[in-house]
């Protein structure tokens, strides 16, 4: 047993036969597989990917209103479409470029451009100092190719035909008898410089979004803000802004002019205001739309207007309790048929107020020491405002035929109670809500005015309201964008980038110049370019005209057939 088991080994160990090895499982390591998910991160397919999901989420932002912008065009959409809008809201449309999955799609497109650029400019530019590639040994074989013979030296031959490529503005370098040019090579500059910009851009719209801010303030005729948040009706201020980060200036709306053509479209608006600096210089202008004031890098821009009625609420005895001028907003955008709403909180008058427990549901109309319960006297009114006013029988209600005040009219609700202001919770002042208000008759003579005609509308408790006229007012945003001359230059240098990859052409030629049989100089030229076969055709021949110039031939130029 013993000596089988020896004779075995002797024949494993003398045979021929290849091991066979099981070699592990390939296994990565978790730096290995980080690498790799890197490289695929911030390859070029997965930047142009980025870059089209970003343009394909800023889709949203150009077809749908904006609350930045046009808060009551998103108040409109909500009116016309309440079940899609809710839905657009959830996917935070209406704010599409300060959504979260905007915002996570920037990062991601940023981070894959730097770690797609900034190697390959490193690469780009160790190749721009590199030389040409050495002439193939058979230039003959290339696509273009020429051959003649002269009279010339090999080494004067080069020489002077690297004079002639370098005046074409071609990279030309000899070695000996033999010469290297390229041409074109910006091509792929002007690719990486179309991303770099790209990244630049990106870095830009980050700085804007950290150090920039943007607001929109309503004003009235005579009514001036000064540039505080409290002045904002509605503010969107970078990550990193605060009140004290704002520039300091005042503005007052001294007047407002609109003009219309006969059909209803806008023909201009003119926005009449003071400006107030910090240093206290004045100054007046006429703001208008695209010309904006500049305060520093803030600037202010008309971007809307409306109508205006002064309101005037009175007392028994015809003293004054509410005097202003209530902002209309806009339902109509063609026509202007717009809503008010006036809240009259305290008029100097108190009024029984019973109160129900809500857990045993018993009134009480008196306080534990005997004295009546009451509450202010509040009114809460909605009107309807008209510029040019028209009746339709069919539908029964008035509506506007022209955007401008020729025929005013003002459909008039009234309603008194408890308008809730007391009760701890935000109200809109462009909304009533009548849950529990009780509302008002009016009779029908009195329901309907025109702005200024001194028509007393009554109330309750001997208390009357008159529209006392009607203005306008204007709708200002202001926008510091600390970092827009960046992206402008960003955006020029794409636009720069672009063309040149798209408009330059890459190219090389080589030459070589060896001694003939006959004893003269044999010229051997070839051309090789990686687009635009045909037009490089062209060129090759004009350049062998021009190299067959500065070495004439001893004989007449074979081209080879590869060059026709």
């Amino acid at each position: 047993m013993s000596l089988e088991t020896d004779r075995r080994e002797d024949a494993e160990r003398l045979s021929t036969r290849p091991d066979v090895v099981v070699k592990p499982a390939n296994r990565q390591t978790p730096i290995e597989v980080g690498r790799r998910w890197w490289r695929q991160f911030t390859s070029m397919r997965t930047a142009l990917l980025l870059l089209v999901l970003l343009a394909l989420g800023a889709v949203p932002g150009s077809l749908l209103p904006q609350r930045a912008n046009s808060p009551s065009r998103v108040a409109q959409y909500y009116r016309d479409h309440p079940d899609l809008a809710r839905f657009f809201n959830r996917l935070s449309l209406f704010d599409t470029f300060h959504a979260p999955w905007f915002a996570a799609i920037y990062v991601l497109l940023f981070v894959s451009l730097v770690g797609c650029v900034v190697p390959r400019l490193r690469m780009h530019a160790q190749a721009m100092l590199r030389r040409p590639p050495t002439a193939p040994a058979r230039l003959d074989r290339l696509p273009q190719s020429a051959s003649w013979e002269t009279t010339l030296s090999p080494d004067l031959v080069a020489a002077k035909a690297r004079e002639g490529l370098r005046r074409q503005r071609f990279r030309a370098f000899t070695d000996g008898a033999t010469l290297s040019a390229e041409k074109g090579y910006l091509r792929e500059t002007g690719n990486l410089l179309f991303h770099a910009a790209l990244v630049v851009l990106l870095i830009g719209i980050g700085i804007g979004s950290l150090f920039g801010y943007q607001g929109q303030v309503l004003l009235k005729q005579g009514q001036s803000f000064t540039n505080a948040v409290a002045s904002y009706g509605a503010f969107k201020p970078g990550a990193l802004i605060d009140d004290g980060s704002l520039s300091h200036f005042q503005v007052k709306l001294d007047s407002f002019a609109a003009t219309y053509q006969a059909n209803g479209e806008a023909k201009s608006f003119d926005a009449y205001v003071t400006s107030r600096t910090a240093g206290g210089k004045t100054a007046t202008h006429d703001l208008r739309v695209n010309h904006p004031l500049s305060f520093g890098s803030a600037k202010v821009y008309l971007i809307g207007h409306g109508y205006a009625l002064r309101v005037v609420v009175r007392n028994a005895s015809g003293t004054a309790v509410y005097d202003d001028a209530v902002p209309c907003i806009p339902q109509d955008l063609t026509n202007y048929l717009s809503q008010c709403v006036v809240k009259v909180p305290d008029t100097g008058v108190r009024v029984p107020a019973p109160y129900t427990d809500p857990k045993t549901g018993k009134v009480y109309t008196d306080n534990a020491d005997g004295t009546p319960i009451t509450k202010p006297l509040q009114f809460g009114m909605q009107l309807n405002f008209a510029p040019t006013a028209a009746y339709d029988a069919d539908r029964g209600a008035f509506f506007s035929t022209y955007p401008a005040a020729t025929l005013p009219r003002a459909i008039i609700g009234a309603y008194t109670g408890d308008l809730g202001l007391d009760n701890g919770s935000a109200q809109s002042v462009y909304d009533l809500d009548t849950t529990n208000l009780t509302p008002i008759t009016i009779s029908p003579d009195k329901a309907i005015v025109t702005p200024g005609d001194g028509t007393k509308v009554p109330l309750t408790d001997g208390f009357t309201m008159e529209v006392a006229g009607v203005s306008q007012y204007a709708t200002l945003q202001v926008k510091d964008d600390p970092a827009k001359l960046l992206v402008l230059v960003a955006a020029g240098l794409i636009v720069l980038g672009l063309l040149g990859s798209l408009r330059i052409r890459r190219r090389r030629m080589w030459l070589r110049a060896t001694p003939a049989a006959s004893g003269r100089t044999l010229v051997q030229v070839g051309g090789l370019a990686r687009t635009d076969a045909d037009d490089f055709a062209r060129e090759f021949r004009r350049l062998v005209g021009r190299l067959a110039v500065i070495a004439p031939p001893a004989k007449s130029v074979e081209e080879d057939p590869g060059a026709r």
